[in-house]
């Protein structure tokens, strides 16, 4: 890719430092009222600046709430670097203030879509200091799901890329013991591609690979969300436990019938 074209590429995707930080606070105490804890996968662990150069992070789909996942694992663990992700075109012209967070647009289908996914993938990925996080399965999908299906665009990017670390990540909301959902996260192991190496002969194998690589994080933190037991994550956050709504005050009233039982049968 020429410098013209590049320096053009990088002008559809920005971002805001400071709005970008804001944002993220306002997104992790916005999501601590609608969730129940926000648990990381002890399985992979990695801690602030355990990435140098350009990442690449992809995931499943699951929910409306991936982006702000997202804006919470960056603060989190990536705050060093300079976020970015593709948003469709539609939606980000319904709400242009995603262009400061990083989002930039694409057009969903055809071959034009793939092509400026993959030039402005390339362009993002030329700088040291900058992520980008994809949802290769393009539509919200159960986590569940099998065999994995991405859109082409990823295998053509990474089969193109020289130097770029490559990370699988699976997210999970399932409801546990309270009323509120648990947000559950596992990192999967990474990918690592340098200067002059590549390991894909062509994109269709790079996908696959990659496919594979994501179905198996997806079903390590199956297992681990399926055993319901916190010690198996590290918790970003947590709320007082207790179940709430009509059932605590059932327990409540429970517990004050109890007691005044007691009192009657003590002579």
């Amino acid at each position: 890719m020429s410098l013209g074209r590049l320096s053009r590429t990088m002008e559809c995707a920005s971002s805001n430092p400071y709005l970008l930080r804001l944002f993220a606070a306002y997104a992790t105490r916005y999501m601590r009222r609608h969730f129940h804890a926000f648990r990381i996968s002890r399985r992979h662990h990695y801690s602030q600046g355990s990435f140098e150069g350009p990442i690449l992070i992809y995931s499943n789909h699951p929910s409306w709430w991936d982006p702000l996942t997202g804006l919470v694992v960056w603060r989190r663990f990536f705050a060093e670097k300079i976020p970015f992700a593709p948003m469709d075109t539609e939606a980000l012209q319904r709400f242009p203030f995603f262009k400061y967070l990083g989002f930039f647009g694409i057009r969903k289908g055809g071959c034009g879509a793939a092509r400026s996914m993959i030039e402005t993938g390339m362009a993002i990925l030329q700088k040291q200091g900058n992520l980008l996080w994809i949802t290769p399965q393009g539509r919200f999908a159960d986590m569940r799901e099998r065999p994995l299906r991405f859109r082409a665009g990823l295998g053509h990017l990474v089969s193109r890329l020289s130097h770029v670390q490559i990370l699988p990540v699976a997210i999970e909301y399932p409801f546990w013991e309270d009323r509120l959902p648990e947000i559950l996260l596992q990192f999967g192991s990474p990918v690592t591609i340098r200067s002059g190496e590549s390991q894909f002969s062509d994109s269709p194998e790079c996908t696959r690979t990659l496919e594979t690589a994501l179905e198996r994080t997806l079903d390590e933190l199956a297992i681990d969300s399926q055993c319901r037991n916190p010690e198996r994550f590290e918790t970003l956050w947590e709320k007082s436990s207790g179940i709430g709504g009509i059932y605590g005050y059932w327990k409540k009233w429970k517990t004050m019938l109890g007691r005044v039982r007691k009192q009657k049968e003590t002579p």
